[in-house]
């Protein structure tokens, strides 16, 4: 019987990178029947950052307003991601507003 098989560690994913997400940063309002919240970090790049940043270091991209630093600076805290490419801009962060009358609808609106 071979014993090898047992005996190895399991196999860790490949280390590459650094990668380089560029994409939207909102700030996301949600209204729902069972609450609201507001000011929820939203957007793709947050997001593509995160689920990146699990294999390789992460360099983001983009543009996000002013409001939205301290959220992505708490989300990032325990993760590779570097935000020196980030623009800060003095406006305020995209806002998706979106309200769920029920659970099975949704009406969403995009302002600035």
């Amino acid at each position: 019987m071979n014993d090898r098989a047992t005996t190895q560690a399991p196999r860790k994913p490949p280390v590459i990178g650094p990668v380089t997400i560029a994409g939207t940063i909102m700030l996301d309002d949600t209204t729902s029947p069972v609450g609201k919240e507001s000011g929820l970090l939203g957007g793709s790049a947050p997001y593509a950052a995160l689920a990146a940043a699990r294999y390789c270091p992460v360099r983001l991209v983009g543009v996000a307003g002013a409001d939205a630093l301290d959220k992505l600076q708490a989300a990032f805290a325990d993760c590779d991601i570097d935000l020196s490419d980030l623009t800060i801009s003095r406006e305020l962060s995209f806002h998706e507003v979106t309200v769920h009358e029920d659970l099975d609808g949704r009406t969403a609106l995009i302002r600035s």
